[in-house]
Parts: structure tokens; C-alpha cells; sequence
């Protein structure tokens, strides 16, 4: 499970639930969404770490969060990118389509 923000009230809700339990919206992932999860790489880290999601064309971010909780970003058709969290070495790569979810790992990234 990841926290994604609720459109309608901003509070964190569970990627899996149906409606946020704060104001009762549902919650739904366009199809042109992309989700990629940051979970914890360890248990003693704290989910305060940065995390970044880059266009590998531009080098601009395109999407932020924090270690323990998912990034989702717009994306209309293939699109490469990179992603980073402070701290960590390396920036993987991979090019993700619209509608499809990823996990980070220190492998790299991976889709779900």
C-alpha cells in the first residue's frame, strides 16, 4: 500500500481505497496516470527522505514525494524518466506509459 493525496481534500489515502476516508470522495486513477512508489528501503529509514521524478529529456522534475508514499504525474503517451532520492546513489531509468505503476528499489524501478 502507498498514500497518494486525495484530489478533493489533500489529506493522504491509501492507493487501494475506493473513497478517502477524510471527506468521502472517491478515489480514482486516470487513465493517463502514472504512479511510481517510493516505499521505504529499510526499516530504520524515516519517511522524510525526498523523492524526485525527472524528465530525462528536459532534466525538469516533474513530480515529488516522500520516501513511503507514491508520486503520480500526467503522462499522454511514452515518456522517459529518471528518478532520485536524496541521499542515494544512482538515478534509474526507464520509460513508463500512461496508466502503469512502478516500484523503486536499489535495483532500479520496476513496474507493478
Amino acid at each position: 500500500m502507498s498514500l497518494i493525496d486525495c484530489d478533493e481534500c489533500g489529506k493522504k489515502v491509501s492507493d487501494k481505497a475506493s473513497q478517502c476516508p477524510n471527506c468521502g470522495a472517491p478515489i480514482t486513477l486516470i487513465n493517463d496516470d502514472v504512479m511510481i512508489r517510493f516505499p521505504l528501503l529499510t526499516k530504520i529509514q524515516i519517511a522524510t527522505q525526498p523523492c524526485y521524478v525527472y524528465d530525462k529529456n528536459t532534466g525538469n522534475i516533474i513530480a515529488t514525494c516522500r520516501q513511503g508514499e507514491t508520486a503520480t504525474f500526467k503522462c499522454d503517451k511514452p515518456m522517459n524518466i529518471y528518478v532520485s532520492i536524496k541521499g542515494s546513489f544512482g538515478k534509474p531509468e526507464a520509460t513508463v506509459n500512461p496508466g502503469e505503476r512502478y516500484d523503486v528499489s536499489y535495483m532500479g524501478f520496476g513496474k507493478i
